[in-house]
């Protein structure tokens, strides 16, 4: 039987950036609902993501502990290291979760902790369910094609050719048409399953992960037209979409459109955050809710080159919004010093009052929060990648207030100076030779002090159905 505890929500939003929510700065009304939560809570306007992207970030947020602590990536979490959920089931907590990011699901061990794992993984039973299956099929067979011919081309050194470009041109065309709900739930439904179950327990631990704002960026048609300057054509939009490989080809009009789509879908987003806000209050346990809202990492729209979010260590795919609401507190503060996610498992469970796992890396916000701490002196950031032979090179990042230090496996290194240089466009590592053997010397020292004794993680064996969902989200 679980005990009476202090409501705890948890949401996290895939892809969000923080320079496109308004409480943090940004001039287009994207998130009205949680800049009024905002005005509860606690926003911590230099958080950072430890990777760019999910399967290196998310370990973060479960298991406080940074990707160098995994032998590799897109791996399950490690059995030896304990969740934040299975601390707060061992507590006494009613424990559920609702997300579709198929990197996030049971088999990759996301269900650990919990007493109820809704990843929309399971094969779908009503109609409703089976039209959204069947969109999900479809659109994962069409980018399936593409990347074959992709393939088929790169084997044969050839470049992209009309054929593929009309493939992947239908496909976005298709999805644009339809929605998107195929190969993910939806906002309203993530949202509307997490009231369900809380209607019915309402001193759970509960997660949401939103997908909507991770691309493709298909908002609902009304949220679109608010956002896009100009209407534009379903033709005009799955365009855009499908030159988003291509990022060369693309025309700051596009880019634009992109961006307009990108701020639609985070309106959705916070519509759906709004409902779900609205129901704790009509609970009457809004007030004495602990409430997180974070992101997983951030976004490019080719400030370094690129779209969406691959292995590069940039602020634009690093700096998260975090705003957290304190139970039985209703009083806004701001704190500017340097966080991360490996702290938010640490923080969640001091305000809870439950003791922390002795492996957790992270440090409690609290003591920022009551100005006994300035922060930490550094973040780490890390990813892999794999070179032109298919080699996986390891990235890593250090950062601290004023400067950013970028090491690459067989590269050459990065240095800026982000008070002078905050978009991390002229690389200091050639000039600031003291700077940066500094910095790589803490690096180095931080690395080897985590990088050892590894625990086997063995690998996850992906179904068909899970790999047509990860195609259709535009992972190959």
């Amino acid at each position: 039987m679980h005990l009476q505890r202090t409501p705890c929500i948890l949401i996290t939003v895939d892809c969000l950036r923080v320079d496109h929510v308004g409480c943090f700065g940004y001039k287009q009304r994207t998130t009205p609902n949680i800049d009024r939560l905002a005005q509860d809570s606690i926003i911590f306007t230099n958080a950072f993501s430890n990777g760019p992207y999910t399967t290196s970030s998310f370990p973060s947020i479960f298991t406080s502990t940074i990707l160098l602590r995994y032998k590799g990536e897109d791996l399950p979490l490690s059995p030896e290291r304990p969740t934040l959920t299975e601390t707060l089931q061992k507590n006494g907590y009613s424990t559920a979760a609702f997300h579709s990011n198929p990197y996030l699901s049971s088999g990759f061990g996301y269900n650990r902790g919990f007493d109820y794992f809704e990843d929309f993984g399971a094969e779908p039973i009503g109609k409703e369910e089976r039209i959204r299956g069947l969109k999900g099929q479809i659109h994962g067979f069409l980018a399936d094609l593409n990347n074959r011919i992709l393939t088929t081309l790169k084997a044969h050194r050839m470049d992209r050719t009309v054929l593929s470009r009309v493939f992947n041109l239908l496909s976005f065309y298709y999805t644009c048409l339809v929605g998107y709900s195929g190969a993910r739930a939806d906002g309203a439904t993530i949202t509307e399953k997490a009231i369900s179950w809380l209607s019915k327990n309402p001193s759970s631990f509960i997660w949401l992960h939103y997908m909507d704002v991770h691309g493709p960026y298909i908002p609902p048609r009304k949220h679109r037209d608010k956002f896009c300057s100009e209407r534009i054509s379903f033709y005009q939009q799955a365009k855009a979409l499908s030159k988003r490989e291509t990022p060369e080809s693309v025309t700051r009009r596009e880019v634009d459109i992109l961006i307009d789509l990108y701020d639609a879908s985070v309106y959705y987003v916070d519509e759906c955050i709004g409902t779900l806000i609205s129901q704790l209050k009509a609970m009457k346990i809004y007030e004495n809710c602990l409430i997180i809202i974070a992101a997983d990492h951030g976004e490019e729209f080719t400030e370094h080159t690129s779209f969406s979010h691959g292995c590069k260590l940039y602020d634009e795919l690093l700096h998260i919004p975090l705003i957290i609401k304190l139970p039985d507190s209703m009083s806004h503060q701001e704190v500017k010093g340097l966080c991360s996610l490996i702290d938010l498992a640490p923080t969640i469970l001091d305000i809870l009052k439950i003791p922390r796992d002795i492996s957790f890396d992270g440090t409690s916000l609290l003591s920022m929060v009551e100005r006994k701490s300035a922060g930490r002196p550094w973040v780490i950031g890390a990813c892999g990648n794999s070179d032109e032979e298919g080699k996986k090179k390891k990235l890593f990042s250090l950062r601290t207030e004023k400067w950013k230090y970028i090491f690459k496996e067989g590269m050459s290194d990065e240095l800026y100076n982000l008070q002078t240089d905050p978009k991390e466009k002229e690389n200091l590592a050639k000039t600031c030779h003291e700077i940066r053997e500094k910095l790589k010397s803490k690096l180095i020292q931080l690395s080897s002090k985590v990088y050892y004794d590894l625990p086997s993680t063995p690998s996850v064996l992906m179904d068909k159905k899970m790999k047509m969902r990860l195609k259709a989200l535009g992972y190959s």
